[in-house]
């Protein structure tokens, strides 16, 4: 009787159809790998080169509304200075037709008694000097008080004629700048239909603006900003334009195609050109503009693209460098692992050779065993060792995942820095320009007292525009300080929900300031009456989210279809030693139905709006298990909503399970 074989060396072969068949599944198989890996290589590619894209476009779209900000505040600023001191001339003006017309209650006016009471009346100022007339004849005379009377050719004034044939016409017009022959200095006339007391029509009497009192102003707002700054009026002229070259006198922009959409724009605006107010052309600017229709002068303050787009356009260099970077290392890590998949590949096309080789060869099984377990034992060294490179290729594209989630977190950081800095940018913007008006106030009153004949006058007012600019200055940067702390530490007690003692009142009062700007400048306020002297031993960052919720409720949902509303927040504590809170509005209210189902996951009365239905729930939450209290809500249809919560002033330790909504 024969031995049979070991077990160990007895192996029962595949059909060579099985095999082949084995094979071409393994190589499908490997080949739907590799387009797999190559997928999803290109998909990572497709999203760092979107998310660059639309990183640099929200940067510069940032960018360029940061500039339009801070050129809204200048253009504002200029049209005040040009509308009040517009105003002023025409109150002058308003004087001296005043005084005509009581003169021409008691007797008829002539030319010569018209020029009498205007000689009478005759005060120069400032910057408002020489009142002309104008008869029906169209005969001028000029009164000065820095020099006699005189008559001037008006054929070059273009004012007097349209005026002269329109007697209806009773609101004020700009003239043309022009020099007057005795000082050269530049003027702008303002002129109106001059009547005397029974309605009759007497001619033209005007009053001359120095320019130089406007390009001043202009000249240090552009010296500060390095921008073009401008006022010129509708009718095509440049009334001042710095920085200043006379070429810019005779500029007409009648006929321009930016100066025609300006007409029929909005009150203030930006664009881009050019050309526009610029002789040499050939060079890109951002227009912020601001017009004044009451007398029709237009103000733009213009800042060159390029100085508006330089550090955009290096953080643009850095994030595309560093989208390059990653995809070029998802790319090294995707061919890493193709050429282990294909070395695989290849190890497990070795092994079916291999069993193929022993169906021919069986009689050999039993003295190549021992050779067979070593080759098995290396191959599985092998297939380990492959396994830990590609352990290792994973983890770094781990690694690589999360420093494209760092990349989001800072660009979220960035967008929450830029509605910081929205915030801040009108105190600060404004005590800039404060701190630019005390510079040159000083300056003005070192001048003066320079001169040979102090004005005692000119240093009074000089030194009382300095103290209003030092209010002014010291209220915009307190403000922006508060600010400053109140997102300070909102962004704090949100980010780490840290248990910690803190004040009631100063708690609330801070999130509110980081809320205010989503009701500031609605129709819709806030009330407050919060207790006095109130500390919690809690979690602020909870705290703040619940009134921050409730807030946002009561703007989306409590407020719909109403033009006004009004919130009231207050505080206090029951004999129990317990903080009451109390939250409501006067807005649409809720049916019965609709309480019921208000703190339950999901619910909305926006279904399909944008509206997630979490918010109450959480709510629910924070202050049931977080916080330890408890809440309530009390509403009815057109009679607002009302939220009553319950707090302990130390919340219980953490470690329970959140409290389910009630039914």
């Amino acid at each position: 009787m024969s031995t049979p074989p070991p077990a160990a060396a007895v192996a029962v072969a595949p059909s060579a159809d099985a095999a082949d068949s084995g094979a071409k599944v393994a190589a499908a198989r490997a080949r739907r790998a590799q387009l797999a890996l190559l997928l999803c290589l290109l998909l990572l590619a497709a999203l760092v080169l979107a998310q660059t894209w639309w990183t640099v476009a929200q940067d510069r779209r940032l960018t360029l509304a940061s500039a339009h900000s801070t050129g809204l505040i200048a253009v504002r600023l200029l049209d005040e200075h040009a509308t009040q001191t517009l105003r002023d001339a025409e109150r002058r003006l308003d004087a001296v037709v005043a005084a005509i017309a009581r003169a021409g209650q008691k007797t008829r006016l002539d030319d010569r008694a018209v020029r009498a009471v205007i000689s009478a009346g005759q005060q120069d100022g400032r910057y408002l000097n020489a009142l002309q007339f104008v008869n029906l004849q169209g005969l001028p005379f000029v009164n000065s008080a820095a020099y006699p009377a005189f008559q001037f050719d008006i054929v070059d004034r273009g004012y007097v004629a349209p005026l002269l044939a329109d007697p209806a016409q009773r609101g004020s017009r700009l003239g043309h700048p022009f020099q007057r022959f005795y000082d050269q200095a530049l003027v702008l006339p303002l002129a109106r239909n001059l009547y005397d007391g029974a309605g009759r029509h007497l001619g033209i009497i005007s009053i001359d603006i120095d320019v130089a009192y406007f390009a001043g102003v202009y000249a240090r707002v552009a010296k500060d900003s390095g921008a073009l700054v401008a006022l010129f009026a509708d009718q095509g002229f440049v009334v001042v334009r710095t920085p200043f070259a006379a070429g810019y006198l005779d500029l007409d922009l009648a006929r321009s195609d930016v100066a025609r959409r300006l007409r029929g724009a909005a009150a203030e605006g930006v664009f881009e050109d050019g050309h526009f107010l610029d002789l040499g052309g050939g060079e890109a600017r951002q227009y912020t503009y601001r017009k004044l229709a009451a007398y029709g002068v237009n103000t733009v303050f213009a800042q060159r693209l390029d100085d508006v787009l330089a550090d955009w356009r290096q953080r643009s260099r850095e994030r595309v460098a560093f989208a390059a970077a990653a995809i070029g290392l998802a790319a090294v890590l995707g061919l890493f692992l193709l050429l282990h998949m294909r070395r695989l590949q290849r190890s497990e096309r070795s092994l079916r050779d291999s069993v193929a080789r022993q169906r021919q060869i069986e009689h050999e099984i039993r003295e190549l065993n021992a050779g067979l377990e070593r080759r098995v034992g290396q191959r599985t060294l092998n297939l380990e060792q492959a396994n830990a490179e590609l352990g290792q290729a994973l983890r770094a594209l781990q690694a690589t995942q999360h420093e494209l989630l760092r990349s989001e977190k800072l660009a979220a950081l960035g967008s929450l820095v830029a509605g910081v800095a929205h915030e801040l940018n009108t105190p600060i913007g404004n005590g800039i320009m404060m701190a630019s008006s005390l510079q040159a106030n000083a300056q003005q009153s070192l001048d003066e007292l320079a001169a040979a004949r102090p004005s005692r006058t000119r240093l009074e007012q000089g030194l009382q525009a300095s103290v209003q600019g030092s209010e002014i200055l010291l209220r915009n940067l307190v403000r922006a300080g508060e600010l400053v702390q109140s997102f300070k530490q909102v962004a704090v007690d949100q980010a780490s929900n840290h248990r910690r003692r803190f004040a009631l009142s100063r708690t609330v009062e801070e999130v509110l300031a980081t809320l205010a700007p989503m009701y500031q400048k609605s129709p819709y306020k806030m009330v407050l009456s919060l207790a006095a002297e109130v500390e919690l031993d809690s979690y602020p960052g909870a705290l703040g989210q619940v009134i921050t919720n409730l807030v946002s409720n009561a703007l989306a949902h409590g407020f719909d279809g109403r033009a006004d509303g009004t919130m009231r927040l207050s505080t206090a504590l029951d004999g129990d030693g317990r903080l009451l809170l109390d939250f409501a509005d006067d807005g649409v209210g809720m049916a019965q139905a609709q309480m019921e189902r208000v703190f339950d996951p999901f619910f909305t009365t926006k279904l399909g709006q944008g509206g997630s239905g979490l918010g109450m729930h959480i709510v629910y939450n924070l202050v049931t298990a977080l916080l330890g209290g408890s809440i309530v809500l009390h509403s009815a249809p057109g009679q607002g909503c009302r939220v009553c919560i319950v707090l302990p002033l130390a919340a219980p330790e953490r470690g329970a399970n959140p409290a389910e909504p009630p039914a």
